[in-house]
């Protein structure tokens, strides 16, 4: 297990203004991303992700699938509602 040692008050600051910069100019998921990247190959990424989120990383990871089905859903209506169209333009003799 790899460990972190701990930061002083100034180094927190740094990284924590850091990610706020980054968060700003990509956005949350490039951002991370980003940080994925730059990590890749070291240590339990899924672990260490969790401690440091906390619960703000079961809440996110809620809000993406409740974001995933409301697109999922706006599409499926968005495709129902074309085929309607469809049907009343040629007349609705399929009702």
């Amino acid at each position: 297990m790899r460990t972190t040692p701990a930061l002083s008050g100034e180094a927190e600051s740094t990284i924590r203004e850091g990610w706020d910069v980054l968060v700003d100019k990509l956005g949350i998921q490039r951002a991370t991303q980003f940080i994925v990247l730059l990590e890749r190959g070291k240590g339990d990424s899924v672990k260490e992700i969790a401690e440091y989120w906390g619960d703000a990383s079961e809440k996110i990871h809620n809000r993406v699938v409740e974001w995933k089905a409301k697109s999922r859903y706006m599409e499926d209506v968005e495709r129902s509602d074309s085929g309607f169209t469809r049907i009343l333009a040629e007349g609705g003799s399929e009702l």
